[in-house]
């Protein structure tokens, strides 16, 4: 090999494992976007090596050929392999949990709604309304809530009758219209694992106070929430009532609710 084609191939694998090595590091603070330009500066020159050794060498043709394509070979193949790695690695959110910080969100209050979704008169689900306040400046996308260690009580308002009475292990409830602005409150709705058959005899909705530990989850983020006030409409809801409520059009305005203090659960 000649003294020039030697410089050049010495300094482009410098320079293939300076900027790959550099690639690596930015992949572990999860800067995906600076670790795909690095290994693509990796992958040229890489294939930079091939071209100098099959076109500046004076080694037999065949020869040649074979070493430049399979350093193409190995350079594209690779390129396609880590940035599809990438791609998985960022869909997964495998770095965010280690270096982002959990969403400060402020869980101030929930309003409850009896919702007849069964097919009986007598089918009730617990309907929730939640008041979130994202005190981060940067948004969210809401995914679920629950709660644990949940202790229900069922208090009259007007004679009624307990049919049936069936709740489902918990587990975190879709949120509807789940995007919360930053520096933003909102109201987000879900339907509790909860189903009762009850006959009300024409008179209010008994009310429901629910003690637990509160939990809402963003992507693979988890955080424990605590309301402080809490409040159960006295009206049941009809399907298309639970639909359009937070919408415009609903005649439920979910601040002229009588809120009051939601009792601490058990540490």
């Amino acid at each position: 090999m000649a003294e020039p084609v030697g410089a050049i191939f010495t300094v482009l694998l410098f320079i293939a494992a300076f900027v790959g090595s550099g690639a690596y590091a930015v992949l572990s603070m999860a800067d995906f976007r600076a670790a795909r330009r690095g290994f693509w500066a990796t992958t040229i020159s890489f294939a930079d090596i091939g071209l100098v050794l099959g076109t500046m060498t004076t080694w037999p043709l065949s020869v040649r050929v074979a070493v430049c394509a399979a350093f193409m070979a190995v350079a594209g193949g690779g390129l396609i392999w880590i940035l599809d790695y990438l791609k998985v690695r960022e869909t997964l959110g495998i770095e965010s949990t280690q270096t982002e910080t959990a969403p400060n969100i402020a869980f101030q209050k929930f309003a409850l709604f009896w919702v007849k979704t069964g097919p009986t008169q007598y089918d009730y689900q617990l309907g929730i309304v939640t008041k979130l306040f994202n005190l981060d400046n940067k948004p969210y996308l809401l995914n679920g809530m629950g709660y644990t260690n949940g202790n229900w009580q069922l208090v009259p308002r007007a004679p009624f009758h307990l049919r049936t009475f069936a709740q489902y292990p918990n587990h975190a409830e879709i949120i509807e219209d789940n995007y919360i602005k930053a520096g933003n409150e909102g109201y987000f709705k879900s339907i509790l694992p909860l189903v009762l058959g009850m006959d009300l005899h024409g008179g209010p909705t008994p009310e429901a106070v629910i003690v637990a530990q509160w939990f809402l989850t963003f992507g693979k983020n988890a955080i424990h929430v605590t309301p402080e006030l809490y409040s159960v409409y006295e009206a049941p809801l009809s399907p298309d009532e639970w639909s359009d409520l937070l919408k415009p059009k609903s005649q439920i305005n979910m601040e002229n609710l009588r809120y009051k203090p939601l009792p601490k659960p058990a540490p």
